[in-house]
């Protein structure tokens, strides 16, 4: 569970994405736009799905150099595609508004090592359908707002 971690795209996550890139491509699927959240194992999702159509990200490759946190930690930002051949890319963009929801406590645990950590909290997960609030984690209305 890595809500807002800025953790690496996993190998199997790198597979995937160059597997829905050869699709994407095979299908003949131009994006008129990408959008992206700033964290790494985004942009790296990112830089994995631009071979086929012969585009390179160009940019800053942390969260911190790509958004700074703060009063303007929504704002879109642009991001430069390079274009390896005759096709332009189109407009790239990143933004805090598409951060998954931070996991609060169990943010870096598999659910393995959070149902043995936090139990009770887990059953309640598992068992509930209302809301049950993770300490430390983000409120679906704090997402909202955000």
């Amino acid at each position: 569970m890595t809500g807002q971690d800025n953790a690496a795209l996993t190998d199997s996550g790198h597979q995937q994405c160059r597997q829905l890139a050869a699709w994407l491509y095979q299908q003949s699927w131009q994006p008129t736009h990408i959008y992206s959240s700033p964290l790494n194992r985004a942009l790296e999702s990112v830089e994995e799905l631009l071979p086929p159509w012969h585009w390179q990200l160009r940019s800053a490759r942390t969260v911190n150099e790509v958004t700074k946190v703060g009063k303007n930690s929504g704002e879109v930002r642009p991001l430069t595609l390079l274009a390896q051949g005759a096709q332009a890319p189109p407009p790239c963009f990143t933004s805090t508004h598409l951060q998954e929801f931070h996991a609060g406590i169990l943010t870096g645990l598999t659910w393995p090592e959070a149902q043995q950590r936090y139990p009770d909290l887990c059953l309640a997960l598992e068992t509930n359908r209302d809301w049950v609030p993770i300490p430390a984690a983000e409120t679906p209305h704090q997402g909202k707002q955000r």
